[in-house]
């Protein structure tokens, strides 16, 4: 990988003419046409990550013309795959002499979705949910979300800690990108005490970084064992318009120096298209930004602004 830097980003969707394919039946399908891939190589993303609870939209073969089409424009992906050792199969890069890995998977996406050891899909780590039965809540709140909670499956969360434990070993620098959490509003804009419990899980393995997607709004960030969870980056690029679905319309992009270590994320706010521009300022006056100030400070994380509206995650 040349020097000048890894642009990447999780790809919600398959790339694919998709012909004769038809669409799962579930809440929302996406698909991008292959012409989407030559605003990816003008973008110069060079990895995308495919496990999230769209890219199996249109099935297996969805998924395999989307590798196709990745493998052909020279854009690595990773988080899918043929089988399931190949769908949990880490990446490793070097950029400026540092090695960093990758590590994708999903714990949102339909059973049909996930790569098995014969099966097309994507790396799904299956989840069991629970509602804690307590007289008063029940009551008093009927509904409240945090009634729900849910755990990994322990087979799956240890074959996940296992290949961070082998892989930290061989890089210096080892990224967790988990899609995960609530998509829509209003219940998006809550960190899940799973995730909470899984990002941590997730850095006492090994991982220097996790960074979180699913949740289409930008989520506060938590500094835990001198490590950080990124739990939602938000939107990039959306202009799939659903009258049944709300999302936010601000987002963020990541950046990490893989020498200083040292992560910034630069607001960006979606036009009336879906595409992203600069977020005006002051960011204390956009709900999302101040948001995501406040609360990643209350998880240990001091946000600073610095020139050029970059924000400094210290």
């Amino acid at each position: 990988m040349e020097d000048h830097g890894i642009f990447a980003l999780n790809l919600e969707g398959p790339i694919c003419k998709c012909k004769d394919s038809i669409p799962q039946e579930k809440f929302s399908t996406l698909r991008m046409k292959p012409d989407v891939i030559k605003i990816l190589k003008k973008l110069g993303v060079n990895i995308v990550f495919l496990a999230n609870n769209h890219t199996a939209d249109y099935g297996e073969r969805g998924i395999l013309e989307t590798i196709e089409i990745l493998r052909n424009n020279d854009i690595k992906f990773i988080g899918a795959g043929t089988n399931f050792a190949e769908a949990f199969s880490p990446l490793i890069l070097e950029l400026s002499r540092v090695k960093i890995g990758f590590i994708n998977f999903t714990t949102v996406f339909t059973p049909q979705s996930r790569a098995t050891a014969e099966k097309v899909g994507v790396a799904g780590v299956r989840m069991k949910t629970r509602i804690m039965i307590t007289p008063y809540d029940l009551v008093e709140e009927p509904g409240a979300p945090y009634i729900v909670d849910a755990d990994p499956i322990q087979e799956d969360l240890d074959y996940v800690i296992k290949i961070i434990k082998t892989l930290k070993e061989n890089v210096d620098l080892l990224v967790v990108y988990v899609h995960w959490g609530i998509g829509t509003l209003p219940f998006s804009s809550i960190v899940l005490e799973y995730q909470r419990r899984l990002g941590r899980a997730l850095i006492d393995a090994g991982a220097t970084l996790v960074v979180g997607s699913h949740p289409h709004i930008i989520l506060p960030a938590e500094r835990y064992r001198n490590r950080l969870i990124i739990y939602s980056l938000g939107n990039f690029v959306f202009s799939h318009q659903d009258p049944r679905l709300s999302f936010s319309k601000v987002g963020g992009v990541l950046h990490l120096d893989v020498e200083s270590m040292n992560v910034r994320v630069m607001p960006i706010c979606l036009n009336f298209n879906g595409l992203p521009e600069l977020c005006k300022r002051p960011y204390e006056k956009i709900y999302e930004l101040f948001s995501f100030i406040t609360k990643s400070e209350e998880f240990g994380v001091k946000v600073k602004e610095l020139e050029g509206g970059w924000l400094d995650l210290a």
